[in-house]
């Protein structure tokens, strides 16, 4: 029997592939080959900067393009005066949650992020077409041109982002060494994006074993834990067809697993929930971004009720 964390990569590469024929085509036509990356990697992590009791963690997970909800919500937050002292990202929430990191403005993050389309971060890279399509040499470039910092402990606020071990299925925290590789891998949605080998792991998707760090957020004693649920709600219409049936099936089993990333959390803000905005839907980025504002100003109240109860503890 599968376990959830098995399941739930089964689901990312079954929702991947409903889409793979007509991206690939957007792919091809918008893409010339692949490079390699060319920053240095050590072969074993440095020492990751210290973090020491931070007061708000903010956990920004995965999700694809509705990542972009994120932007919202670290504006609603930045507007507020809420401190940020961790941010750990999954996947999406990886890519986002760097910038923040490294610029500690939403104006600028969002000047870079709200201006970027699918061909900023996708490559082809045919050579290693069998263990996935994409490459991630253009999405570390976009990352290395766009932030100051090269390695974590340079960032602004610290910062974590989240993979998977292809191996053992484990979560795998980044937070240390250069910066694009991490984000890289983070991101490798599995079936699209080939594995990237980092310390000794050979990594996927952040969001296929925690698509919500809470977990790791927890481990740095924050005072007060925010995470941003990029989920989205079962479809009201049943299946009427076999793989219909199964589609849903690896739905429950993903938000099942989605529910559970969340325990351990003092907030839960979902931009996304009501919404249709599939993995993909870059070109919504506008609405996202909307949606997350929206939410985030609404969370603002319940933040500084939590911050202001604690720190009197």
């Amino acid at each position: 029997m599968l376990d959830m964390s098995q399941s739930y990569h089964l689901c990312y590469i079954a929702n991947a592939l409903r889409t793979l024929v007509v991206y690939f085509a957007c792919v091809i036509v918008l893409l010339g080959c692949a490079t390699r990356s060319e920053v240095p990697v050590p072969a074993v992590a440095p020492p990751p900067p210290p973090i020491i009791s931070p007061q708000l963690a903010l956990v920004l997970g995965s999700g694809g393009a509705r990542g972009y909800a994120h932007l919202g919500v670290l504006q609603a937050l930045e507007e507020a005066d809420i401190p940020i002292d961790l941010i750990v990202g999954s996947s999406a929430g990886s890519v986002v949650g760097v910038f923040y990191a490294d610029k500690a403005s939403s104006e600028e993050v969002n000047e870079i992020m709200l201006n970027t389309g699918f061909s900023d971060f996708v490559d082809l890279d045919a050579f290693f077409l069998p263990r996935g399509f994409i490459g991630g040499s253009r999405l570390q470039r976009f990352i290395a041109q766009n932030i100051d910092a090269k390695t974590f402990d340079e960032l602004m606020i610290p910062f974590i982002a989240t993979g998977t071990d292809l191996e053992t299925g484990e979560a795998v925290e980044l937070n240390s060494g250069p910066i694009p590789p991490a984000i890289n891998a983070s991101v490798a949605l599995p079936g699209l994006l080939r594995p990237v080998e980092l310390y000794g792991h050979e990594l996927v998707d952040g969001g296929v074993a925690e698509p919500n760090p809470v977990r790791i957020a927890k481990r740095y004693d924050p005072q007060v834990t925010v995470a941003v649920d990029l989920a989205q709600d079962l479809s009201e219409t049943m299946p009427r067809t076999a793989r219909g049936v199964y589609s849903r099936a690896i739905d429950i089993i993903w938000a099942q697993l989605n529910e559970r990333t969340l325990e351990g959390s003092d907030v839960v803000i979902r931009p996304t929930r009501g919404s249709n905005y599939g993995t993909f839907a870059i070109s919504s980025q506008e609405a996202l971004y909307r949606s997350g504002l929206e939410a985030g100003r609404a969370s603002v109240p319940a933040i500084r009720a939590l911050l202001e109860e604690r720190r009197q503890r």
